[in-house]
């Protein structure tokens, strides 16, 4: 074929692509496309995840609707041109230093919505969406680390942090489940949350049909969550064995369960210990109908005025509310269960030292761990009775302190009120489960 040939052909090629390329449908409309129901991006990032978890189940809870009404879309890894996460008012001093962080688009109840936030999700602002939906967490909540997250519950007044590798499963708005992986998950240990009306009952009473109804062997012993009383069930008989800690406050019972236990020594109890430690370290109460705390301004929808939240507020200050003492007290409530003790306390020696003078003088030296480095001696209880003397401790909690899980040895010595005692073998008993015993050889009168 010759040369002059070949031109027009190529010329007649060339004009056909054209055409076509011009009929093919095009993808830019304008505007940017309402996001669809498609499964998340950046799923496979676990921090992405965690913090679309997060945001999914915080709009949930600001909505006031079940979880499964509100759905991720979309997370995308963004760099913000600046320190505002591309979000500042107009009157806002932004640096103007790039900052890595994300957007999450999630659907609820009909709307859209899309939040800007930082690389770990401790900053969150409202790009788009009605302005009451701005999150901001109560500020007695505890933020969450970097392989934790936050449940918040408003219309219960409470939150709590759990593992980053758990998803929150709702069976209804009082019944939450925490699992590893899905909700028929009975090999790992989970948290499961109830939450009833208290109807003048005390976490005392609560306890007490706990014990009745499961049989269970032993008695609920009280524990420090934050900051106040509760009582904790160990042992609990079912499919598995569980541990079950009573909680009362804004006229509410909660009841937070770990199960399975597992077996001393094991993988699952290992396991089941870290949850339980995780949920008594960071579980909050606030008070339900009124503000927890004041989020500040909050970002409008587009096409309003823009004004900012901030960062969300770190923990500060106590316990939002303290339910006071347990109706009764184990001194004069005979259906008490259990003694104001955190089971959790550790005794490793009782050390008896009697002194010589007259009258006699005897001491007890108790040594042993507290579960933690935040946990401390706020009282020691003594009662005597007949040839016995009951020693128990009553451990309190610092609020709103991390502390890693870890043993923290204590010693406390006790003077034993032995004055007027007549000659003969006295025990001495610490938190029910350890005895020595010392002698008077004559009257101490």
């Amino acid at each position: 074929m010759n040369k002059k040939a070949i031109l027009p052909l190529l010329l007649v090629i060339l004009l056909i692509a054209m055409l076509t390329t011009a009929c093919a449908p095009s993808s830019v409309t304008g505007q940017e496309p309402k996001p669809t129901a498609t499964p998340a991006e950046g799923a496979g990032d676990d921090i992405a995840t965690r913090i679309g978890n997060q945001l999914h189940q915080l709009l949930a809870s600001e909505l006031g609707v079940n979880m499964n009404q509100v759905e991720v879309v979309l997370i995308d890894a963004v760099t913000w041109p600046d320190a505002c996460l591309g979000k500042p008012d107009p009157a806002e001093l932004c640096a103007a230093a790039e900052t890595p962080g994300y957007r999450v688009t999630l659907l609820a109840t009909g709307d859209t919505y899309v939040y800007h936030t930082n690389a770990d999700g401790s900053s969150v602002r409202l790009a788009e969406g009605p302005a009451s939906t701005a999150i901001t967490p109560p500020a007695v909540c505890l933020l969450p680390g970097a392989n934790e997250s936050l449940f918040l519950r408003e219309m219960h007044g409470y939150c709590l942090l759990y593992p980053a590798t758990h998803t929150v499963v709702e069976q209804d708005a009082d019944n939450i489940n925490i699992v590893l992986g899905d909700i028929m998950n009975h090999i790992d240990p989970r948290i499961s949350i109830s939450v009833e009306s208290a109807d003048g009952r005390t976490i005392n009473d609560v306890a007490a049909q706990i014990i009745s109804d499961y049989a269970v062997e032993g008695e609920a012993q009280y524990v420090t969550v934050s900051g106040f009383d509760a009582l904790m069930i160990d042992q609990v008989p079912g499919q598995d064995f569980s541990r079950v800690i009573v909680i009362a406050d804004n006229g509410l019972i909660f009841r937070i369960t770990i199960a399975p236990m597992g077996d001393a020594g094991s993988d699952v109890r290992e396991s089941a210990e870290a949850l339980y430690f995780l949920v008594i370290d960071s579980f909050r109460t606030f008070p339900i109908g009124g503000p927890a705390s004041d989020p500040g301004p909050i970002d409008a929808p587009e096409g309003g005025p823009a004004v900012d939240p901030g960062p969300i507020d770190a923990p500060e200050g106590g316990p939002a509310s303290d339910p006071g003492p347990i109706d009764g007290g184990p001194a004069d409530d005979p259906d008490v269960i259990g003694d104001p003790t955190d089971s959790l306390i550790v005794i490793d020696t009782l050390e008896i030292q009697t002194l010589e003078s007259f009258p006699v003088q005897v001491r007890a030296i108790v040594r042993g761990q507290m579960p933690d480095a935040c946990s401390y001696i706020e009282a020691v209880n003594v009662d005597q009775r007949d040839n016995a003397f009951y020693i128990n401790f009553a451990i309190a909690w610092q609020p709103n302190q991390r502390c890693a899980p870890e043993l923290t040895p204590f010693e406390e010595t006790i003077e034993l009120d032995v004055k007027g005692l007549s000659a003969g073998l006295y025990e001495v008993h610490v938190n029910d489960v350890y005895a020595q015993s010392f002698d008077l050889d004559s009257s101490n009168e």
